[in-house]
This record gives C-alpha cells, sequence and structure tokens, in this order.
C-alpha cells in the first residue's frame, strides 16, 4: 500500500492572478456612507452648529450634512440622521454619493465594530498539481475602516486533491466550540469528508475546463456542473466517479440533473454533503450501458431523457411497471401528475389488500385491478388517491366484497365514500352511546346512594321549587336542555363530593330552569346556571340562600335527633 503524500507545501497559498480584482468587482458590490456628529461653524455668526459628517467608502470622500433626529433616522445605535439632498437618511437607508455617484448604504459610526466594517466571500477554482485535479476554495475578506479606507485578504479555505482512486482533503481553518481560526497555510485532515457541499455558478472563480490529462479527465465534469447549475455539489460527484466511473456514462447521455439531485438527496443535508458520499443505491452499478443502469430499455431511456426525468419519476414509472405494462407516452401523462408517495400508497395497498379480505391469490387481484386502470378511473371522477384508499379501508371494515369490481371502483367514488362515512360516524355514534349506558349502568348503585337521602332536602318558597338530581339520564336530558355541561357530571356525583340540585318555577317544575351544584359536606355553594350558562337572577340567588340556610337547620335538628336517641 503506496504511502500518502503531504500536500501541505505543495498547494499554492493564495488563489490565480486576478481573483481578489474579480472578487472586487463581482463580490464586494456593497459600498457604505460612513457618517458620525461633528460642527462647523457659521460664516456669518460665527456661532457652532451641529452637523453630520459622511465619508463615502467608494470614493473616500467625504461631505457635511445637515443633523436631524426623530423616529425615521434614530434607529439602533444610531441617534441621529442626516438630509442628503432633501431626502431624510437613518441607519441602513440608501443614497447616491454627491462626489463620484456610487450607491451606498448609511452606516453610523456606532453600528461599527472597533475594526469597522468586515464582509467576507468563498469562492472556488480549479487547479492542477502535476496530473492530479484539485478543487480550490477560498476566504476572500474586505476590511473598511471607520476612517473608509479598505484592506483586503485572502485566505485558504478547502482543498480537495482529486487521486486516481481516492480524495485528499485540506483545510485552511481550525474549529473548535463556536469559534474559527484561519491560516495562511494548509493543513492536511486524516479523514476526508465533503464540506463544501452545493456550489452556486457566482461563485466560481474559474470553471474547469479541459482536464486532458488529469486523473479525473473522464469524469465529464463540466457537462455535469452545466447540467446541475446551482445544485452541483462537484465534490460529492467527483467521489462518486472514484467509485463508480460508470457514472460518467450517465451524464453525456444527459442524465446530469438526475444525478445532481439525486446526490442532494443521497447526502441529507442543507449546507454541506457531511460525512458520508452518494451511494445512489437505485442505480444498478455493474451495467455500463446508461439504459440498464436505470433498470429500463433503450426506447424507455429515450424517452426519459425527452422528458427530463428526475429520480422520483424514474421510480414511479418502474414502480407500476413492476405490476403491469405501461404505455408510453399515454400513461405517463396521468403518473407524473402523481406524487411518489402517493403511488407507492396504491402499490402497496394492491399488495396488501388481497390478505386483508380474507387471503384472494394475488393473481386473481391483479387480473382485474391494475394501477393504471385506478388512475384513468380517478381522472375521470376527478378525484385522488387518498380518498380511494379512505374508501377501500372503510368498505373493508363494512364487510363488502373487494372481488366485485363494482365495489373495488363504484360509478360514483364521492357518494359512496360519503355513505360509508356518514355509515362509520352512526355506528361509531351508536357505539359511543352504548359505552356512555354501560358506564352509567356501573356507577348507578354509587349514584343512587348519594342522591336517595337527598330527597329530604326537596322544598318549596313562593313561586320556586328545588330538588335534588335523580338519575344520571336526568342529568343528561338537563344539560341539552339547558346547553350546558351538566351532563358530565355522573361521576362527581357518584363519588358523592358534590351534588345536583334542579331549580324550577313552582308551576313547571319538569321544565329546566336552573341548575344548582352544591357541596355537601359544607353546604357551599359551588355553580349555579341557566340556559347557556347564564347566571342566575336575583329572585333565584335569594331563593338558593333561603333553601340553603333551610338545609343547614335540617341537618342541625338531625344531629340533635341523633343525640336524643343516642342518651
Amino acid at each position: 500500500m503506496s504511502e500518502q503524500i503531504d500536500y501541505e507545501e505543495l498547494l499554492p497559498r493564495q488563489p490565480s492572478e486576478g481573483a481578489l480584482d474579480w472578487c472586487i468587482k463581482t463580490k464586494f458590490k456593497t459600498e457604505y456612507a460612513i457618517y458620525r456628529d461633528t460642527y462647523y461653524r457659521d460664516p456669518l455668526t460665527g456661532m457652532r452648529e451641529n452637523a453630520v459628517s459622511v465619508t463615502c467608502t467608494a470614493c473616500c470622500n467625504s461631505w457635511i450634512a445637515e443633523k436631524v433626529r426623530g423616529a425615521d433616522c434614530g434607529k439602533g445605535w444610531a441617534p441621529f440622521g442626516f438630509i442628503n439632498g432633501v431626502m431624510q437618511i437613518g441607519p441602513e437607508y440608501k443614497l447616491q454619493c454627491p462626489q463620484c455617484g456610487a450607491e451606498l448604504r448609511a452606516k453610523h459610526i456606532g453600528q461599527l465594530s472597533r475594526a469597522g466594517i468586515d464582509d467576507n466571500v468563498y469562492f472556488c477554482e480549479p487547479w492542477q498539481l502535476g496530473s492530479k485535479f484539485v478543487l480550490l476554495s477560498w476566504r476572500a475578506e474586505r476590511n473598511i475602516g471607520k476612517d473608509a479606507q479598505k484592506e483586503y485578504r485572502m485566505w485558504p479555505y478547502e482543498a480537495y486533491v482529486f487521486e486516481q482512486k481516492k480524495t485528499v482533503r485540506l483545510t485552511g481553518y481550525q474549529k473548535f466550540m463556536n469559534t474559527i481560526r484561519y491560516f495562511d497555510s494548509w493543513r492536511q485532515v486524516k479523514r476526508c469528508d465533503d464540506r463544501w457541499g452545493k456550489t452556486l455558478e457566482e461563485n466560481w472563480f474559474r470553471k474547469p475546463e479541459n482536464l486532458s490529462g488529469t486523473t479525473i479527465e473522464n469524469a465529464a465534469l463540466p457537462q455535469y456542473l452545466k447540467a446541475a447549475g446551482n445544485e452541483a455539489r462537484p465534490v460529492a460527484y467527483l467521489r462518486l466517479w472514484q467509485k463508480h466511473r460508470n457514472v460518467e456514462n450517465l451524464i453525456v447521455q444527459g442524465c446530469g440533473e438526475m444525478i445532481a439531485k439525486a446526490i442532494k438527496w443521497d447526502t441529507q443535508s442543507w449546507d454541506y454533503c457531511g460525512g458520508h458520499s452518494a451511494k445512489l443505491e437505485w442505480i444498478d452499478w455493474k451495467q455500463k450501458r446508461p439504459a440498464r443502469m436505470l433498470g429500463l430499455d433503450r426506447r424507455e431511456f429515450a424517452f426519459c431523457i425527452r422528458e427530463k426525468w428526475m429520480q422520483d419519476d424514474l421510480a414511479k414509472y418502474k414502480m407500476v411497471r413492476a405490476f403491469e405494462p405501461v404505455r408510453l407516452p399515454e400513461d405517463w401523462k396521468l403518473l407524473k401528475k402523481l406524487q411518489i408517495y402517493d403511488l407507492n400508497k396504491l402499490c402497496s395497498e394492491k399488495a396488501l389488500l388481497p390478505s386483508a379480505v380474507g387471503g384472494y391469490v394475488m393473481e386473481l387481484w391483479r387480473g382485474k385491478l391494475t394501477v393504471m386502470r385506478c388512475l384513468r378511473y380517478l381522472e375521470r371522477q376527478k378525484s385522488d388517491i387518498t380518498t380511494l384508499l379512505d374508501y377501500w379501508n372503510m368498505a373493508r371494515r363494512a364487510g363488502l366484497d373487494l372481488r366485485d369490481e363494482h365495489v373495488q371502483l363504484p360509478k360514483s367514488l364521492k357518494r359512496e365514500h360519503d355513505r360509508l362515512v356518514e355509515a362509520e360516524r352512526i355506528a361509531k355514534n351508536e357505539e359511543e352511546k352504548r359505552r356512555k349506558q354501560a358506564e352509567i349502568e356501573k356507577r348507578r348503585p354509587a349514584f343512587e346512594k348519594v342522591v336517595a337521602p337527598l330527597e329530604a332536602w326537596a322544598w318549596a318558597d313562593g313561586e320556586i321549587c328545588i330538588r335534588p338530581v335523580r338519575t344520571e339520564e336526568e342529568l343528561i336530558d338537563e344539560g341539552s336542555a339547558l346547553h350546558h355541561c351538566v351532563g358530565t357530571y355522573g361521576a362527581t356525583v357518584a363519588r358523592g363530593d358534590s351534588c345536583i340540585f334542579f331549580i324550577r318555577r313552582a308551576d313547571a317544575p319538569d321544565k329546566p330552569w336552573y341548575t344548582l351544584q352544591v357541596e355537601l359536606k359544607t353546604l357551599k355553594e359551588i355553580q349555579n346556571h341557566g340556559i347557556r350558562n347564564c347566571p342566575p337572577t336575583k329572585e333565584v340567588q335569594e331563593f338558593v340562600g333561603r333553601w340553603l340556610e333551610h338545609v343547614r337547620q335540617l341537618k342541625i335538628a338531625g344531629k340533635k335527633q341523633k343525640k336524643e336517641a343516642a342518651a
């Protein structure tokens, strides 16, 4: 096994000639108007007047402007602004330099750090080390001091050396916790992981062109970059090519965008590809011909290229083709409208449905119902897969024979779906009623034990009367009539913590009016509500007060009788 080459001293420490000028023209476009507090003397009066000194970072010229204060100008660290012509300028406002005409962004001196304004960009370029192809990335920094003077500096950032069978990574920085330190030299890393991620079109100082004689001359990198656009992950692609050289066959045949998006998905990252390389296991790497690599014949592959299929499109087609022949291009008009997960649901349902409905053989089901037939049916019905699958599941629960073609694909999917929904709703309500009734019957002995002695507390005074609840069914009826939640208090009453009393008019003792909850031990009123939880009237409130006093007297008299009987 050959010893690893040390590349630290072999790579350039500065980008190619012209890179700085390119950064200045294309990257460091933003210029600033740095303003600060100053004063000037009125030539007529000789008095010192407050003013603002403004300096343009594009031409380094300064001018004096009128100082203004106000809500529009006083933002952040900037307590004031200035007048540029007739316009009031505050921090981050845009203006034009009166000297050079450059477009500027206003910055109060208080917004700047001690060092001034720091801007940085990253860019990449190809390079060659002998026959070895190298991808270099650089960090360009621009510092604008408080005096508007500029300083530029270039730092090594990432480098990838592509040998015949492996990739070597070098960095120009070191990260620790939340800090990062930059060096002016390269440091070789033992483990190669892809920290570039995607490379935008505008981040190339120079793009790879003539790769003849390099280690990647047959990788079709320029074609890949052109097809991928801003989704290109060149490091991930070249690492994939080193492992599977036949990926180049797919690129030159027009599958560059498909491969680029698949690499992005396979590396599972938003900003960088991460430590693992792309595998693209859905490609048959044992094959050489592009069509066979994708599991297609020549006619299917030509259609794939013409329609610009992505990985999901290919997966949809092959998923359906596993069940039945697919006509191109007729059937594709329906397939391309579907999301892959919806189609996966349908195909999974086809595979599971026979066993779910009684162990029918797969051949029987496959012969009568095909995926494309389902899709054409849904197209006519103006419906979707979710509705069809939902209907099948409800039909299965309802005991319908899904071997019947009229049940599988009804004449009106919406009508049959809604009918089964309503049937399940009614059945669910009936089941809920049976469950609640069972709970009521279970609590009935305890409930009656609590309320039976309270019949002695029934009382009438003038036009109002009161009595305790007698059954839990009465609670439910009371809550339904008055539109409040007393119907759910059955368990509370059965525990004996409190009890419910019905307040009625004396001339209508069976008509719900007010519902009173009382704590039995302390005879304390908990709540008293009428229809839709309305509060009691003054008349009712006074009646409740008199009744509670009456009940207290009854309890006192009862205790006195017990003592006398015991004596």
